[in-house]
């Protein structure tokens, strides 16, 4: 399976568990702005979400070069999953930017990199989007 036919899965799998737990859920017809869905949530909030995945056969839970300008009205949300351990991450913005490192030198200057697996990014592993959207 391609990389890209991969993600498209996964954004596939995202959609369908988040309107299985009540969200309607909207696809742009471009990602042109790092948004793969919007959703509005059971309180009615609208949210953008950017899913971000690694197949099986990556190692570890390193997401690198990852663009990211935050956003002033804080509902937007990263969604990262491991197929590896089939487990899903979810983070708010103002989250991923405190946790995540900014890369000031190279190819990728100014681009995020997070490791999931790492301890502090333990309390976003969840089985429900509710949890933390």
């Amino acid at each position: 399976m391609s990389k890209i036919t991969f993600g498209k899965a996964i954004e596939y799998k995202v959609v369908s568990e988040m309107m299985r737990e009540g969200f309607e859920v909207y696809l742009p017809t471009a990602d042109d702005h790092g948004v793969d869905l919007i959703a509005r949530t059971i309180n009615g909030n609208i949210v953008e979400v950017q899913i971000k995945a690694l197949s099986k056969s990556t190692k570890g839970g390193l997401f690198a070069a990852i663009n990211h300008t935050p956003c002033p009205k804080n509902n937007f949300y990263f969604v990262f999953y491991l197929e590896s351990q089939n487990k899903t991450w979810i983070m708010s913005s103002s989250d991923f930017k405190k946790y995540a490192s900014q890369n000031i030198t190279g190819k990728n200057k100014g681009k995020y990199s997070i490791d999931v697996l790492s301890k502090a990014c333990a309390t976003f592993c969840v089985s429900d989007y509710h949890t933390i959207i």
